[in-house]
């Protein structure tokens, strides 16, 4: 692969790092010649700076070989990048970023509201019960990024008890106490980190705090811990995108 030095072509009695600039790939026409694009428009922006206080950056860092791509990468000033985004030697220019590997996972023995996270409708036949039941529905994720790795979800509720579905990574906050008389805090603990029934896309810079709406299909604000200021208030549909009105 050909690297081409770094051209800055800006006055050297002024501090270029005062201009601002970004990092391109621009994609040149098939018939262009890239070597020839880029020397033309090297003494271009030469010239334009000579005997003037404006600066253009235009630092070529890397060509791409024959063959692959007709390109090259560039950190531009934006007088630069507004030019060669009008050149006619230019196909189209993309911000050179950097590229994420995904790990897409698809589980098929996901429960239908896993499934449901991922579209807008209601699954196909899903008000049957029998159906309800199976777990034959398609959740698919990220393993590296969508799994809650490295993320402590602390739940507030009747308990959790530490079963197949965590793998031992239950902490209770007094560990001589680790039942769950009621059972919905080890449902909603599930729902959350579950193995198999978890969501576990989870991604937290800080603390985020999310408390149930109370499923009275009415306004959350009137009720308690739902209306707490600087919380993320969940309620809850069925299988048909209907609201749950019972206190469950």
């Amino acid at each position: 692969m050909n690297i081409v030095t770094s051209v800055d072509f800006a006055d050297d009695n002024e501090d270029s790092t005062t201009v601002e600039t970004k990092k391109y790939i621009i994609r040149l026409k098939d018939e262009v010649d890239l070597s020839d694009h880029v020397k033309n428009h090297q003494n271009k922006f030469h010239r334009a700076v000579e005997g003037s206080e404006k600066k253009n950056i235009f630092k070529v860092y890397q060509q791409f070989p024959p063959g692959f791509i007709n390109a090259y990468a560039a950190e531009l000033s934006l007088d630069v990048f507004k030019e060669l985004n009008d050149c006619r030697d230019v196909s189209y220019i993309n911000e050179d970023t950097e590229a994420i590997l995904w790990r897409i996972v698809e589980q098929s023995n996901a429960c239908w509201s896993l499934s449901r996270l991922q579209s807008r409708d209601p699954q196909a036949n899903v008000a049957d019960p029998e159906i309800v039941n199976n777990l034959n529905f398609r959740y698919v994720y990220d393993d590296e990024r969508e799994t809650g790795r490295d993320v402590d979800i602390y739940i507030v509720d009747t308990g959790v008890v530490d079963n197949n579905q965590f793998g031992h990574r239950v902490q209770p906050i007094n560990p001589n106490d680790t039942n769950d008389e009621d059972g919905h805090g080890t449902f909603v603990a599930g729902i959350a980190a579950g193995t198999r029934w978890g969501v576990a896309k989870l991604v937290a810079g800080e603390v985020h705090v999310v408390v149930a709406a109370g499923n009275y299909d009415a306004d959350a604000s009137d009720f308690a811990p739902g209306s707490a200021a600087d919380v993320i208030t969940v309620g809850a549909t069925d299988q048909d995108k209907v609201r749950i009105t019972g206190v469950v």
